[in-house]
């Protein structure tokens, strides 16, 4: 009986799946009004024959359909509406058998226990019912009572799904392992039918949202009336919401849901214990004191993660956050996901994945995104890249951490509200990897140097390192001054020693420029002695060593297959070059720098020098320090807050372009999210304070044209700025606004 019962189950899930494409399929063939009325009818069938299989089935199987009814962006209306009654509307237990469940429990009759009990129950899901009741002494209570035949059905569902995830496994030869995730989620299941577990969740969930000042309900549990099928806890008046609910405005609809999301994530990055399924049956919303408040219900599935799982979890949130793709899969491997070793992940990828998860939109909005999202998928596989090769196996942790943010964004979506959650978590992430922010007396600013009042209302609006310096035209310096913290994870105060990578900023390739130019005239090489004398053999094209200084003219192709190590890897780089096709006047935006850099290395080469070693001698004539790369805590790139859907769209689109020369990745390396990138570590990439690259920069101004010939140079991270007088002011930015730079350039040259 049971085995024709799982049988009809994956029957009606194929039978409904490829009608519903079958549909889209045909509905391709009408014109647009004709379709989509053809799609209505017929999705409003399909979901209808689905829901009902579903609630017959029972067990484990209703709640793959509660699952299904939150993902808004990526359902019709029709089939979200079937799809609902699943939650609250599956069919109840008959009076009778509540009672004598209650009484086998508790070892009390219902009479004895309360002083109304009423029969009809007010919902009832695939575990159990609630009856609405009240105590002895006059308080309201919710009575859960779970399904007698849950106990026996769920746990051959679980073995049945179990056995599946095997013949997957099975089936692609060992390349899709879903095991961990099966286990994991059907583990909680199988928890969720204990009710006394679930009331010590809900009291700690309760007790942790308090002590956290988080504006969430939930119910208080009565311990000492919960058995192992019946949970007793306050009852609370409230409804669940839907898009174009009379009852809340709009923002109190984003209130409620920003309230939702700071639950989760203090849940997820601070306690580590948080609810498993915030689906919309399980949300209320309340009023106290005239205020829309969140209700979150139904603890069963609870999940609880270990501090090392946990911390990955605010490290994976922050590297999407600063776009550190590389440390996005520093973060999986922490939480347990094993990448095939013949296999390099792609970072990138699961960045655009990460992106869209997390952009919450409107209904219309996010629906039009998944689609154009699906698009993107399709362009990623038709290039060959197969996702799942990349993964041995996968985590639990992952997926129940990807399951709240999937079911969060999808509720989002029914609500029709627009909201931004990834700040939220950005925002608590950083606070546990940074640890509590120490309190500092508020020092005044120096008597008339407004550049300091800037600086520090720029971190105040989020800034997170500054260093200014100052030099005449002698290069002696004038003003140093630093402010902020040394990188987003932490509070340490950034002094004016700290280093940034100066590849980053814009003082970095007129530096290198210098520098190798200074050692070519130690060997009586000139500006514009022909190139092809000192490179390789093979190269006969017309140009100077003055047109590689300055990166003027391209030398050769980009390589296909830029890596981020291979950016950071001198030789790789230079190898290609000896070896590459001649130019054709086109290349990606990354290419000119590196192979500057490569065809500069070239060049020294001969005098057995490195990058470094004349980057350090140019900095010793002016007696200030240089240093190689090293585990510099700077960071570097400006956070993602607040995506618009057009800049993820563009961001998939260029994804999709570079996947056959990996061009995000080499970017990310020549925009340093982190100094400390472990292809950094070894490099020859140079680390320099203001004050030293000022000082720096002010002699090689003394070399004409080989260091610029503009009065200004600015990027996003830094900004130098000379004066008429010869005064030079250097910038060095992290995690700042674009026009900062410029704007403290210009005040410290007025001081």
């Amino acid at each position: 009986m049971c085995f024709f019962r799982q049988l009809r189950a994956l029957w009606l899930c194929v039978l409904v799946l490829w009608k519903y494409m079958q549909s889209t399929w045909e509905a391709k063939r009408l014109c647009e009004e004709d379709a989509k009325r053809f799609l209505s009818a017929r999705y409003r069938v399909l979901a209808f024959l689905g829901a009902r299989g579903l609630r017959q089935l029972g067990g484990v199987w209703p709640k793959v359909g509660q699952y299904m009814s939150t993902q808004g962006d990526k359902w019709p209306d029709e089939v979200l509406a079937e799809l609902r009654k699943l939650r609250d509307a599956m069919p109840a237990a008959p009076f009778h058998t509540t009672k004598r469940t209650i009484e086998e429990d508790l070892g009390k009759s219902v009479e004895e226990l309360f002083q109304h009990f009423e029969e009809q129950p007010i919902a009832s899901a695939s575990i159990g019912q609630v009856h609405k009741a009240t105590l002895r002494d006059g308080r309201l209570v919710a009575v859960k009572v779970q399904h007698r035949h849950a106990a026996r059905q769920i746990p051959i569902d679980v073995a049945y799904m179990r056995l599946l995830a095997r013949f997957a496994w099975v089936l692609t030869l060992g390349e899709v392992d879903l095991m961990p995730v099966v286990t994991e989620w059907l583990g909680a299941v199988l928890e969720e039918l204990d009710f006394q577990n679930e009331a010590k969740n809900q009291i700690r969930g309760r007790t942790e949202l308090l002590e956290a000042n988080v504006d969430m309900v939930v119910p208080e549990v009565f311990l000492s009336l919960c058995g192992r099928r019946v949970l007793v806890m306050e009852f609370v008046e409230g409804h669940q919401v839907a898009a174009g609910d009379a009852s809340l405005t709009p923002d109190e609809r984003l209130e409620v849901m920003t309230s939702l999301v700071k639950a989760y994530a203090h849940g997820l990055f601070v306690s580590g214990h948080f609810n498993g399924d915030p689906h919309a049956g399980n949300l209320l919303v309340t009023r106290r004191h005239g205020k829309a408040k969140c209700v979150l219900l139904d603890w069963g599935l609870t999940k609880q993660l270990s501090d090392q799982r946990r911390l990955a979890a605010c490290k994976l949130i922050v590297s999407v956050g600063m776009k550190d793709t590389n440390g996005i899969v520093e973060a999986f491997r922490e939480m347990g996901m094993n990448f095939s070793a013949n296999a390099d992940p792609e970072p990138e990828l699961l960045l655009a994945i990460l992106r869209q998860i997390s952009l919450i939109e409107n209904k219309q909005e996010s629906r039009r995104m998944q689609a154009k999202f699906g698009e993107t998928m399709q362009k990623a596989m038709s290039h060959k890249m197969e996702l799942h090769t990349k993964v041995d196996s996968y985590t639990g942790d992952f997926f129940f951490i990807f399951r709240v943010a999937s079911l969060i964004k999808g509720l989002a979506t029914v609500l029709d509200i627009k909201a931004q959650f990834l700040e939220i978590f950005i925002s608590v992430s950083r606070g546990v990897l940074a640890g509590r922010r120490p309190q500092r007396q508020q020092s005044l600013a120096p008597s008339g140097q407004r550049i300091w009042r800037v600086a520090a209302e720029a971190l105040q609006r989020g800034a997170v390192g500054i260093q200014v310096a100052k030099v005449d035209a002698n290069g002696q310096l004038q003003l140093s001054l630093s402010l902020g913290c040394v990188s987003y994870t932490s509070w340490q105060p950034l002094h004016e020693s700290d280093p940034f990578p100066l590849g980053c900023t814009v003082l970095g390739a007129p530096l290198f420029a210098t520098a190798v130019a200074a050692e070519l005239r130690k060997r009586g090489i000139a500006l514009n002695a022909p190139a092809k004398t000192f490179l390789w053999s093979k190269y006969s094209g017309p140009l100077t060593v003055g047109d590689i200084l300055r990166g003027t003219k391209l030398i050769c192709k980009a390589p296909p297959q830029a890596t981020s190590r291979m950016l950071a890897d001198l030789p790789a780089l230079m190898k290609w070059l000896e070896s590459a096709p001649a130019a054709d006047g086109t290349a990606p935006a990354w290419w000119p720098s590196a192979e500057r850099e490569a065809a500069c290395a070239w060049l020294l080469k001969g005098g057995r020098q490195s990058p470094s070693s004349v980057m350090k001698d140019l900095f010793s004539e002016v007696r200030r320090p240089m240093f190689r790369a090293c585990m510099s805590p700077i960071q570097i790139s400006k956070p993602i807050m607040s995506v618009e859907s057009a800049e993820v769209e563009a961001a998939q689109d260029s994804l999709v372009a570079s996947l056959g020369a990996d061009e995000m990745r080499a970017m990310h390396l020549t925009d340093v999210c982190l100094a400390n990138h472990p292809a950094l570590r070894d490099s020859e990439r140079s680390f320099g304070q203001a004050a030293s690259a000022a000082s720096a920069a002010a002699a090689a101004l003394h070399v004409k044209d080989e260091l610029w010939d503009k009065a200004t140079l600015s990027n996003q991270l830094s900004c130098a700025k000379r004066s008429r007088q010869g005064e030079l002011a250097v910038v060095f930015l992290t995690c700042a606004d674009a026009d900062l730079a410029l704007q403290l350039a210009e005040l410290a040259l007025e001081t």
